[in-house]
């Protein structure tokens, strides 16, 4: 075998080997994201019964606005675990990924506007009341 054929064979096989390490990279990305994705939901859920509490709320949702307390806490966490099922299923995909990605950035933001309306547009006192009747 000629040392143009042994070169080739390397930069095949170390091709494959870069491709199968960027797959599994990509799978220990998704793998977590998904945990994050789910914290940042749980602390938007938070938010959102805490100022459903408040008679002036408004969910701009539209299927969570036609749902009650509890229909909103299956809905959202039905809707999360449905993701996230799909995302670790097909975790080596580049796809899920960037579905993570997008939905860790969308609760994120979300996250930032809760704590700057609860920490700017709320008195103390007013938000120990909401807490304390949780």
């Amino acid at each position: 075998m000629s040392t143009a054929g042994i070169s080739v064979a390397y930069h095949s096989v170390s091709t494959v080997s870069t491709f199968k390490s960027r797959a599994d990279h990509a799978a220990q990305r998704v793998l977590i994201l998904v945990p994050i994705i789910w914290v940042l939901n749980l602390i938007d859920l938070f938010f959102t019964r805490l100022a459903s509490l408040d008679r002036d709320f408004i969910e701009l949702n539209p299927l969570a606005s036609h749902l009650s307390g509890s229909g909103q806490l299956l809905l959202k966490l039905l809707a999360l675990a449905t993701f996230s099922a799909v995302c670790v299923a097909l975790r080596r995909r580049r796809s899920a990924q960037l579905g993570c990605w997008a939905l860790l950035a969308i609760y994120g933001t979300l996250a930032v506007i809760w704590f700057t309306v609860f920490n700017f547009l709320l008195k103390p006192v007013f938000l120990e009341q909401l807490v304390a009747g949780i």
